[in-house]
């Protein structure tokens, strides 16, 4: 794939399947050219059950000599920035932490207007793509990320369950508030 494209190719692994082998896949990325290597640190049989063993990334930095970046468990700047202050790692790659919070690659907190109109807009996206039955059906889903840290969080959780419209999303929005107001 390489020799047939003239941008930067890299790989995304686990540290293994069901054993932690992540040392010999290394090996074989490094050996096979590639521009950079990410490792998300689970073995694929773990899914994303139990904790990221990111201890595993110091070793990991040890034998890569290429752009090392990680995943799994990272759910904040601050994760990030650990990450790559103490753990060896270049880049860190952020994938279920940004779910509901796309505030995340920018360190702040953001407002409670913000946040509305944020899930608003988002949702407005998903339905202008896949319709508004099918794309409230699926941000129920997203919508925890966004719930996270508000202080009505558990009561707007079960009523978005029962939602079936935009318009049902609106009245549930409407009622968001965050902790300490």
């Amino acid at each position: 794939l390489k020799k047939t494209v003239n941008i930067p190719v890299g790989v995304k692994v686990r540290l293994g399947f069901e054993e932690d082998i992540v040392e010999k896949i290394v090996e074989v990325v490094q050996e096979s050219n590639a521009d950079y290597i990410i490792v998300h640190a689970r073995t694929q049989k773990q899914m994303y059950s139990g904790k990221a063993n990111w201890e595993r990334f110091k070793d990991i930095s040890k034998i890569c000599k290429i752009p090392f970046g990680a995943s799994g468990d990272i759910y904040s700047y601050d994760d990030a920035k650990r990450l790559m202050e103490n753990y060896g790692v270049d880049f860190a790659i952020i994938a279920r932490g940004s779910i509901g919070n796309p505030w995340i690659f920018s360190n702040r907190k953001p407002n409670i207007e913000e946040i509305k109109n944020t899930i608003l807009k988002h949702v407005g996206m998903m339905i202008t793509e896949y319709g508004e039955e099918k794309a409230i059906r699926r941000f129920k889903k997203i919508y925890i990320g966004y719930t996270k840290g508000l202080k009505n969080a558990r009561e707007l959780r079960q009523k978005v369950a029962y939602i079936n419209s935009y318009e049902d999303l609106l009245n549930v929005v409407n009622e968001i508030e965050l902790q300490g107001e």
